[in-house]
C-alpha cells in the first residue's frame, strides 16, 4: 500500500470537508430506505477517487442482518418489555466475502438464532442460513437462498499503519447501511477479553449493531471485520475493535470447508498477567489458575500456581502468546511447556485435547440482554458450572460486584450459564432486586443486584478492558 498516493489527500480532504459541513449545520437524518448512488467527483478530487466513490462502490455487497432468537431468549426479552410492544430481534452487519455468495458477519450476531433474514442497501430480503460459525475469532459464515451482490475486494491489514485512514459501513442502533470513516489507531492488540485474536483498533464509530460489518482501507479494500468497542457510558468513544482481514480469511475457509473450527485444548484455566510474573520472579508469563480433571493439562502433570514461561523451546514474547499458540493448534497436537514453578524451571509435555467452545458475550449487538444491562460482561465456565465476571459497570458496579467474581446463583436458584441468569433475571419484578450469590477469592457471599434499568437505556458495548481467566 503506497502511504503518499494522491487518493489519501483526497480522502483527508473528504474528511474534512465532511466534518465543515456538520459543524455548519449541514446534516440531517431522514426516514426511509438509504439512496445508494454514485456521486460525481468534486473538481478538487476529480481523477483521482474520493470516499464518497468508494463508499458507493462498496455498499451494495454490505448487508444489513435481523436475527430472530430461540423461544428461551425470546421469552426473556418478552418478560423485559413492556404490554403490547414487540420482542425486539437482534440487529448487526455483514457483507458478501466470496463469488459463492457466503457471506461473513460476527459469531456473536447470529448465535442462538432460529430465523436470520439478510438485508441489502437496494431494499431486497432474503433469509440466510449458518455455514459454520467459530466463537473463539467471533466469526461466522451465513449463505443465503440468493445470490446479493459481488463480494467485497480483500486487503491486507499488516500493510496499515496507525494514522491510515479506513471507513466502516453497517447498520448502527439498526440504521441500515451508515458509514463512519476514522484512522487506524492502532494494530495487533490484544485484549483481555479475547487473547486470541490480534484486533486492529480504530476510532471511526463503531456501535451496537455495527457487529459483522467490514472495515475498508483508503481503497475500499477490506482489513478487518467489525467486532466490539469499548464504552462505559453507552456512547461513541473512539475505540472500536476489527478482526483482521487475514485471520478471517484463514477462519472463514475452514468453516465453509468443515462448518467448525477444532482447535487444541488444554484443560486449565490460565491467566496473562505480568502482575503475577513478576511475584514470581518473572518479567513475563501465564498464570496457571487452576487444571481441570481428567484433562491434558492433568495428565501431563501441570499445576495450578504454575508459570508457562516457554512454548515449543522458545519463550513466550507476552502474555498472549500461549493463547495464540492453542488456538492455532489442532487436538492431538503435541507440545512442550516450558513452567517456572516454585522458583525452578521445568517443563511438561502435553498431547492436546479437543477445544471445548466457550460462546463470548455479545459486544455490539442491538438487542435487550438483562445481565448486560445491569453492566455485566459474563463468562461460562462449563467445566464447573458458574459464571465469571470478566467486566462491570454501571448498576452493577454501584452493587459491588468485581471483576474476577463468580456467579453461582440468583435468589437461591443455580446459575450454571448465562442463559440460566437471564431467565432469572427475568423473573424479578421491574424496580426489585435479586439476591446473587457469587464466590470472591475463595469466599462464599451474597450481594444485590439490581434494580433493572427500563428497556433500552443501556448499550451492549463492552465496558474498559477487563483482566480475565481464559479456559484453553
Amino acid at each position: 500500500m503506497t502511504h503518499t498516493s494522491p487518493l489519501r489527500h483526497a480522502l483527508w480532504l473528504a474528511f474534512f470537508t465532511m466534518a465543515s459541513a456538520a459543524a455548519n449545520g449541514d446534516t440531517a437524518l431522514t426516514p426511509g430506505q438509504p439512496q445508494i448512488t454514485a456521486p460525481s467527483p468534486s473538481p478538487g478530487t476529480a481523477g483521482q477517487g474520493s470516499l464518497a466513490m468508494r463508499v458507493a462502490e462498496r455498499l451494495p455487497s454490505v448487508v444489513q442482518i435481523r436475527v430472530r432468537r430461540s423461544e428461551g431468549v425470546a421469552a426473556v426479552a418478552a418478560a423485559n418489555t413492556a404490554p403490547g410492544l414487540p420482542v425486539p430481534d437482534g440487529t448487526g452487519s455483514g457483507f458478501v466475502f466470496d463469488a459463492q455468495g457466503h457471506l461473513l458477519t460476527n459469531a456473536h450476531v447470529v448465535r442462538r438464532a432460529r430465523q436470520i433474514l439478510v438485508i441489502a442497501p437496494n431494499g431486497q430480503e432474503v433469509e440466510a442460513k449458518v455455514v459454520g460459525s467459530d466463537d473463539t475469532t467471533d466469526i461466522a459464515v451465513l449463505k443465503t437462498t440468493a445470490p446479493l451482490a459481488p463480494p467485497v475486494p480483500l486487503g491486507s491489514s499488516k500493510e496499515l499503519r496507525p494514522g491510515d485512514p479506513v471507513f466502516a459501513v453497517g447498520s448502527p442502533f439498526g440504521l441500515a447501511h451508515s458509514v463512519s470513516a476514522g484512522i487506524v489507531s492502532a494494530s495487533g492488540r490484544f485484549l483481555p477479553s479475547n487473547p486470541h485474536v490480534a484486533f486492529l483498533q480504530t476510532d471511526a464509530a463503531i456501535n451496537p449493531g455495527n457487529s459483522g460489518g467490514p472495515l475498508f482501507d483508503a481503497e475500499g479494500r477490506l482489513v478487518g471485520i467489525n467486532s466490539m468497542s469499548f464504552s462505559r457510558s453507552g456512547g461513541y468513544t473512539n475505540i472500536g475493535f476489527a478482526i483482521p482481514v487475514e485471520e478471517a480469511r484463514r477462519v472463514a475457509a475452514i468453516l465453509i470447508r468443515d462448518g467448525q473450527v477444532k482447535r487444541g485444548w488444554l484443560g486449565a484455566e490460565l491467566q496473562a498477567t505480568e502482575t503475577a510474573a513478576r511475584a514470581l520472579g518473572r518479567q513475563r508469563g501465564v498464570l496457571v489458575t487452576r487444571v481441570h480433571a481428567d484433562t491434558p493439562a492433568e495428565k501431563a502433570g501441570l499445576q495450578a500456581g504454575d508459570l508457562v514461561i516457554g512454548i515449543a523451546g522458545r519463550p513466550l514474547a507476552d502474555g498472549g502468546d500461549l493463547h495464540r499458540f492453542l488456538a492455532a493448534a489442532a487436538p492431538g497436537d503435541r507440545l512442550e511447556l516450558e513452567l517456572w514453578r516454585q522458583q525452578q524451571s521445568c517443563s511438561v509435555r502435553v498431547v492436546l485435547g479437543e477445544k471445548r467452545e466457550v460462546p463470548r458475550p455479545a459486544t455490539n449487538l442491538a438487542a435487550y440482554d438483562p445481565a448486560r444491562s445491569l453492566g455485566l460482561v459474563l463468562q461460562e465456565l462449563p467445566a464447573k458450572g458458574g459464571l465469571r465476571i470478566l467486566a462491570v459497570q454501571g448498576i452493577a458496579e454501584q452493587n459491588g460486584l468485581d471483576p474476577g467474581d463468580e456467579i453461582d446463583s440468583l435468589d437461591g436458584q443455580p446459575v450454571k450459564e448465562i442463559h440460566d441468569l437471564n431467565l432469572a433475571l427475568g423473573r424479578i419484578p421491574n424496580r426489585e432486586m435479586g439476591l446473587l450469590g457469587i464466590r470472591r477469592q475463595g469466599r462464599a457471599l451474597v450481594l444485590p443486584l439490581g434494580p433493572r434499568p427500563q428497556v433500552g437505556t443501556t448499550s451492549t458495548t463492552a465496558p474498559g478492558q477487563p483482566r480475565s481467566t481464559t479456559d484453553d
